[in-house]
């Protein structure tokens, strides 16, 4: 229920801010091993001296036409990342289920059984949320899915805080509740679903005010 999520996500953003803060030591190390060798090759010089020229914009990740697109499986791939706050999420639609029943049979077909995992295994949320936080700055992966691997956590992230309220406003009236409760609903499911789709498509899903940027920002520049 309502409740286990919100101790599901509690638990993980306990440990949140130390994975993040070691998560941000390596890769600013990677960064700087990185950036050293493109120095050693020439090739750093050579990138940035093409900031004159017209084809600087395809370098960009998300400036680029070419390299903001997604290809074959990686748009699968990309998509799997939001599992986490689509499970964590998933406790806000509580009223809206309980109004629209088939929505419910649909969550529950559809997210019912990886609900269940988390449930039952011992720090599952930990457990991927760290993987996604150290996945996301391996540079062996491709950018695009390293920053929905970053997205999907700060999605994760921002749902802490109306879990917490939620807590704290447990015994107030009904009336304020429930459409507090559907509109962190509504603005977690438009964001994951924006996300979702747009990989599908072979887009990155960089529009998501504050949080694309802060996760484009989070990955590095390569």
């Amino acid at each position: 229920g309502l409740k286990m999520g919100r101790i599901r996500l509690i638990s993980t953003m306990a440990i949140a801010a130390a994975i993040n803060s070691i998560s941000h030591i390596t890769a600013f190390y990677m960064a700087q091993t990185r950036t050293t060798s493109l120095q050693t090759t020439g090739l750093y010089h050579k990138a940035f001296s093409l900031k004159a020229g017209s084809s600087f914009s395809s370098l960009r990740m998300f400036g680029g036409d070419g390299e903001s697109e997604l290809e074959g499986t990686d748009r699968v791939l990309a998509c799997l990342p939001y599992v986490l706050p689509l499970i964590d999420g998933a406790d806000f639609g509580k009223y809206i289920f309980m109004r629209f029943p088939i929505l419910g049979i649909a969550e529950k077909l559809t997210l019912g059984g990886l609900i269940g995992i988390f449930d039952k295994v011992p720090f599952a949320g930990i457990i991927v949320f760290v993987a996604l936080s150290f996945g996301s700055r391996n540079p062996d992966i491709p950018r695009p899915i390293r920053f929905s691997m970053q997205q999907a956590i700060l999605i994760d992230i921002v749902l802490i805080i109306p879990s917490v309220l939620g807590g704290v406003a447990e015994k107030l009236p009904r009336m304020i509740v429930e459409p507090s409760t559907n509109f962190v609903f509504y603005c977690y499911a438009i964001a994951v679903g924006y996300s979702i789709l747009s990989n599908l498509n072979g887009r990155v899903p960089n529009q998501i005010p504050f949080i694309s940027s802060t996760a484009d920002d989070q990955i590095g520049p390569f």
